[in-house]
């Protein structure tokens, strides 16, 4: 396949509905401009709040705010990135993030899980931890974006699109 056409068939990818895994990363935008771009239906956008990691932060104590400001943060960045012809769904959860986003997949049905390549793999050219988990568990299909997705491309289609419904 010539390097045009498999910019094309990149091009035309159209899923139905997906998760998106966020975390503290710079890769959150790439993925949620990804899927805006490739997605007809809902995206449904998971933060996982870690148990573990909040026993430690909260001195052995539970503390249910961090479960309340993860889905603030995440209520702002989707209203920043929604388009009109997209339902996005916010889910904030406590688990392990490979766990939580397979459930999430399995209840919603959806076609795919993407997330963001963050690059902080030991090595380069290696998958991180997280990712490599959920490769291993998941019997959904797994995209990660690259973080320099180029997110200019899709403000200037929506714009035309906008632009093509006003006349």
């Amino acid at each position: 396949m010539s390097e045009a056409n498999a910019g094309a068939a990149r091009e035309s990818i159209i899923l139905g509905s997906v998760v998106v895994g966020v975390g503290n990363s710079a890769a959150i935008r790439a993925a949620l401009d990804w899927a805006v771009e490739h997605v007809a239906g809902d995206v449904h956008v998971v933060r996982v709040v870690s148990p573990a990691l909040e026993l430690v932060e909260a001195g052995l104590q539970i503390d249910s705010s961090r479960v309340d400001r993860a889905k603030t943060e995440l209520d702002a960045l989707v209203g920043d990135i929604a388009g009109p012809q997209h339902e996005m769904c916010v889910h904030v959860i406590e688990d392990a993030v490979h766990q939580a986003l397979l459930d999430v997949a399995h209840r919603f049905s959806v076609d795919a899980i993407v997330i963001g390549g963050h690059g902080r793999a030991r090595v380069p050219h290696l998958i991180g931890a997280i990712t490599g988990r959920l490769l291993h568990a998941s019997d959904v299909p797994i995209v990660v974006v690259p973080n320099d997705w180029p997110a200019s491309r899709r403000s200037a289609e929506n714009k035309s699109r906008s632009e093509i419904e006003d006349v």
